[in-house]
């Protein structure tokens, strides 16, 4: 499992926020497929920032 940071942290709370404003779009008839491109769109970026930021930072050394 990935080790976590704050910087982890804050990508991953970005995600939950994401995840949470789609689904209250969607309880108000309010998501529109503009709408949840753009949301997925966002969700992959920060995916991306995240992977990257864990592989700069969190992987095993090989003296370890």
């Amino acid at each position: 499992m990935a080790q976590r940071c704050k910087p982890c942290e804050k990508y991953e709370g970005k995600q939950r926020e994401l995840r949470e404003r789609r689904m209250i779009l969607w309880r108000r008839g309010m998501l529109t497929d503009a709408t949840s491109e753009e949301l997925e769109l966002e969700q992959k970026r920060l995916t991306e920032e995240l992977e990257k930021h864990q592989a700069a930072y969190h992987q095993p050394s090989i003296y370890s």
